[in-house]
């Protein structure tokens, strides 16, 4: 429905951030953080200056708690430069031949830039991420800690199906004014793997767990 309509996807970026960074960066590689998280606003994993984790641990925080600040980290351990890391990002859109589909930021906040996809494409998003056995389970992962020498960072995943209905496997949240409710969840059975994905539908749980048994 509407499948090919341009809309803002919100914090559901953070799903091509994921690919893109699994792609171009050792995610076994240790990030020192620096002042560049200062500039996140929104939902954050609260990364402070000289923190050091890996790109790994940066990945769940980015998907689990949809930190905004880990999104800005990856960017940095990319390029000093963040407009390096978006055009990969675009790159990857790219590649899958997707034409309705522009990202501006790592996060998906729109007050000042905003990206924009279609459901369909998103859903191409997603299939390609789940490709990537260590990508689908992140995207899957309900509980993450982080043990830093100061601190123990705790996630815990926002998509609150995957705690209700064992045919949901993974997924990921998003949300802003502008945007509204935006959700993709991963549901399988033995048989199949069904990407639902919905922008701006203030029932999504709903929709989605009426979608899955639907198809399913």
């Amino acid at each position: 429905e509407n499948a090919y309509v341009k809309m803002l996807p919100a914090s559901l970026t953070k799903v091509l951030t994921l690919l893109t960074a699994y792609k171009n960066i050792d995610i076994s590689k240790t990030v020192l953080i620096d002042e560049y998280v200062l500039n996140a606003v929104g939902s954050r994993i609260y990364l402070e200056i000289d923190d050091v984790l890996t790109i790994k641990d940066l990945l769940y925080g980015l998907i689990l708690q949809s930190g905004n600040d880990a999104a800005l980290a990856i960017e940095k351990a990319y390029s000093n430069n963040p407009q390096d890391f978006i055009l990969k990002m675009n790159e990857e859109v790219q590649k899958l031949g997707l034409k309705n589909s522009y990202f501006n930021n790592s996060s998906g906040l729109d007050e000042k830039e905003y990206n924009y996809t279609t459901t369909y494409d998103f859903a191409c998003i997603t299939k390609e991420t789940i490709k990537y056995p260590i990508l689908k389970e992140i995207l899957g992962t309900k509980n993450y800690q982080v043990n830093l020498d100061n601190k123990t960072l705790y996630f815990r995943h926002k998509h609150k199906l995957l705690f209700m209905n064992k045919f949901f496997v993974g997924g990921k949240t998003g949300y802003t004014k502008k945007a509204g409710r935006t959700l993709v969840s991963i549901v399988e059975n033995n048989e199949r793997t069904l990407i639902i994905v919905t922008f701006n539908d203030s029932n999504d749980w709903r929709t989605h767990i009426s979608l899955s048994s639907k198809y399913l």
